[in-house]
């Protein structure tokens, strides 16, 4: 939002990701294989990201299952 704010119509094409947008765009197939971990994760969000975006932690969840990892969310 703020580069459109700041750049108006200078701001040129390109597209700015949080990690977890950017992370959900890849592919981990190549690596969930060699993961080995019984270990579960804690997700604590930032306020400003639950609010925000309600359905990241979901988004970060769906990350962690692509990789054979647990993950826990809780509210914070």
């Amino acid at each position: 939002d703020e580069y459109n704010s700041i750049l108006g119509e200078q701001r040129g094409d390109f597209e700015v990701l949080l990690a977890h947008e950017w992370l959900a765009k890849q592919s981990f197939n190549h690596l969930a294989d060699n993961i080995k971990s019984s270990d579960t994760y804690t997700l604590l969000s930032h306020c400003t990201e639950t609010t925000a975006m309600p359905k990241a932690a979901n988004v970060w969840q769906n990350i962690f299952s692509d990789l054979r990892l647990s993950l826990n969310t809780t509210a914070t």
